[in-house]
């Protein structure tokens, strides 16, 4: 796998071609994961991502989950459930 910092937005982000060619990006929290080959190295590329290694990503998802922990209020966002942390894979 390969590990980003990002968010997945807008047209053109994820296109056809980038799913014809097996590319199907998993976003969790803060960092982008695709598939460690030449279309996901090219993806990252194109989209102005650099790759980080598993440990990077998964301390740097373990801090932007703990801020949104840390910051929920139930009391604002019902009916939605209150997010968790796990583990990248």
């Amino acid at each position: 796998m390969l590990y980003a910092e990002g968010t997945i937005q807008g047209a053109g982000f994820v296109t056809h071609e980038d799913r014809n060619n097996g590319l199907n990006p998993l976003q969790m929290g803060n960092i982008i994961i695709v598939e460690d080959s030449s279309a996901g190295t090219a993806w990252l590329s194109r989209n102005s991502l650099t790759s980080i290694t598993q440990s990077q990503a998964q301390t740097s998802y373990n801090a932007f989950m703990d801020n949104i922990i840390d910051n929920w209020n139930d009391s604002d966002m019902q009916p939605v459930i209150k997010p968790t942390k796990g583990t990248l894979p």
